[in-house]
């Protein structure tokens, strides 16, 4: 891959790293495991 990334650089593409994934990190994952266990009532039968 290191011999790919000078040939993409020279066309003007370059790769970049994306941090490993974490869901407690992301806003949207917070915000919907609070609708799903604070916000959002369950009627049990």
């Amino acid at each position: 891959m290191s011999e790919k990334l000078e040939e993409w650089k020279g066309k003007n593409l370059e790769m970049f790293w994306l941090p490993t994934y974490s869901g407690k990190h992301y806003l949207i994952e917070i915000i919907e495991k609070f609708l799903k266990y604070e916000w959002i009532e369950i009627d049990e039968m």
